[in-house]
């Protein structure tokens, strides 16, 4: 647990309010075709921002809590061709155990995912 967070449980989804001050790390990946693990460690996803990269053909992927493609369901998204999107959490954000992958169902991405890292509190 990060030090002044509080959890709030919702089924299998924790959602964790993050301090003010955490500061947010950006992890970009892609264009990728492939599963790919993006975060190998826990902490507390605040967002992302993705593109389909072709232009041509839809895309559809998913965040995962896990480092393989049978991890827990964070995210679904699905893209139009050539669509961006973004989504992010102002104080709230996701309770991730085991790291984040993108799961590619089809397609092809890019983006960035916003992430508090452990040890990454207020006063640092």
């Amino acid at each position: 647990m990060f030090k002044g967070e509080r959890r709030h449980d919702a089924k299998d989804v924790q959602l964790v309010r993050r301090l003010p001050d955490s500061p947010v790390t950006a992890f970009a990946f892609g264009p990728i075709t492939a599963s790919l693990d993006v975060i190998g460690m826990n902490g507390i996803l605040m967002g992302w921002a993705v593109v389909e990269t072709t232009g041509t053909a839809a895309a559809t992927f998913d965040l995962m809590d896990g480092a393989d493609d049978g991890g827990s369901l964070l995210v679904p998204v699905t893209l139009t061709a050539g669509q961006s999107t973004s989504d992010d959490f102002t104080s709230w954000g996701v309770w991730v155990q085991r790291g984040v992958r993108v799961k590619v169902i089809s397609g092809s991405v890019r983006g960035v995912l916003y992430f508090v890292l452990p040890g990454d509190t207020a006063g640092r």
